[in-house]
């Protein structure tokens, strides 16, 4: 007895024996692999596991670093550092001990500050933590303190510290910081003032770098029992703290307090520099400043480069350009206080997106590749009747359709970075396809060449 159909079922399952298998598994494993390789490179510890909160720091499948800059100058045309500027200290232009004594530091930011608030800037960030016991010198701590908390003196932000509380899953403990709080009474002696105008910001970076670290969630002091201390709470990163210090409206906007209530952090804008002074030129610029110079023997303004200072009405971030402090970023190295200002930037520019989740992207890009496979198997086998070139333009279209709708979601503010490995496969199925072609070409017209020559 004769089964209905089976004639052509069994055809079909023939032809379909002889598709080239390899061609589709390449298009899963150049997927998958970079995946996997991506995941690879951006593990990091989760703060947020195990009684520490919702993550943050979540290993995240990203865009290869090199074409990040070009995704987002696609979409801000190109970032612009409007709102930031930068002031450096450097081995090569002030001095050694700066960086390497912590009393001569403070010395050194005591001058500063001042001198720098008398140009106006909006909010001077100092991208540093002080401890109480680094410098135990209480003239130079009282100078410190009364030069940040100056009259003139904008808003000041500085770093506070955190390190893995091992004993609390993992968590973040934060360290003790420098009481900044100028000394009351007339001779200034007297206990701290209730409020400072220096604000503490967590300098914590995600272990994909490119994110901005809003806020993170950590304890004063070590969890008991391997848990999170009960006093866990959000503390806000130093970029954040400096927006909220500079504009309240920006730091409180609907996008921001979504990321806030989400736990969650955006992805940042990268200018490829900012205005940029050393921190001498800054003191060597004014009458005063060099006289400062001079009596504490900071260098000698007259070898100082003089460049003009972008820092009235902005965010000034002060920073060491350290060896220590550099990351590696998009094929580079990129220093702590430029991210630190590249992230200000971003989200008082509102040059930030957002991520979409490696599940939502993961079963996307799953679902683009198997129709791609699909697709493969059936005009391989022609059961539509079209021409290979029509398969491949096919194929390119669809490529075509997946990039749109990773940069329509980049318009928006979504960044969909796996469909980059999706298109990837997808691409080396075309180039594959590119060869058949050729290959068939030159097996049908090898024969005719070869009568042609024969006939004469």
């Amino acid at each position: 007895m004769t089964v209905p159909h089976s004639r052509p079922l069994s055809e079909a399952f023939q032809r379909i024996k002889k598709v080239p298998y390899w061609r589709i598994l390449l298009m899963f494993v150049v997927v998958l692999g970079g995946i996997a390789w991506q995941f690879y490179l951006n593990v990091g510890f989760d703060v947020f596991s195990s009684g520490c909160g919702k993550g943050h720091d979540e290993a995240h499948v990203s865009l290869p670093e090199k074409l990040y800059g070009p995704f987002m100058t696609l979409r801000f045309h190109p970032p612009t550092p409007r709102a930031v500027s930068l002031v450096t200290i450097s081995d090569s232009v002030e001095p050694l001990r700066i960086m390497t004594n912590a009393c001569d530091g403070r010395k050194f930011l005591s001058d500063l500050v001042p001198q720098l608030a008398l140009l106006r800037p909006r909010v001077i960030v100092i991208d540093k933590y002080y401890s109480e016991g680094a410098c135990t010198d209480p003239d130079v701590n009282t100078a410190f303190r009364l030069a940040l908390n100056g009259p003139s003196v904008p808003p000041v932000v500085a770093g506070q510290l955190a390190v893995i509380d091992s004993s609390a899953a993992g968590c973040l403990c934060l360290k003790p910081a420098f009481q900044f709080a100028p000394p009351t009474g007339p001779d200034g002696t007297g206990p701290p003032a209730p409020t400072s105008n220096v604000h503490l910001g967590l300098t914590q970076l995600n272990s994909d770098i490119r994110k901005i670290p809003l806020q993170w969630w950590a304890h004063d002091v070590p969890g008991n029992n391997g848990k999170a201390a009960s006093s866990d709470r959000p503390v806000n990163g130093l970029a954040y703290v400096a927006v909220q210090q500079s504009d309240p409206d920006v730091a409180s906007s609907a996008d921001l307090q979504w990321f806030t209530a989400n736990e969650e952090h955006p992805f940042g804008s990268f200018p490829k520099s900012f205005k940029t002074s050393s921190a001498m030129n800054v003191l060597c610029q004014s009458v005063t400043g060099a006289q400062l110079v001079e009596q504490h023997q900071w260098g000698d303004c007259a070898q100082v480069p003089r460049t003009q200072l972008y820092v009235t009405g902005k965010v000034v971030v002060i920073g060491e350009l350290v060896d220590s402090d550099l990351h590696p970023f998009g094929g580079g190295d990129i220093y702590g206080p430029q991210l630190q200002a590249s992230y200000i930037n971003s989200l008082l520019e509102g040059q930030y997106v957002r991520s979409v989740s490696f599940g939502l992207q993961l079963v996307m890009i799953l679902l683009a590749a198997l129709v791609t496979a699909v697709w493969d198997i059936e005009l391989y086998n022609g059961f539509l009747g079209l021409s290979k070139i029509t398969t491949w333009v096919i194929d390119f279209l669809l490529l075509l359709v997946l990039m749109l709708i990773n940069v329509a979601l980049f318009e928006v503010g979504y960044f969909a970075p796996l469909f980059l490995f999706a298109s990837a496969g997808i691409l080396l199925g075309l180039l594959v396809r590119i060869i058949d072609i050729a290959k068939e070409k030159l097996a049908t017209d090898g024969p005719k060449a070869h009568r042609r020559e024969c006939s004469s």
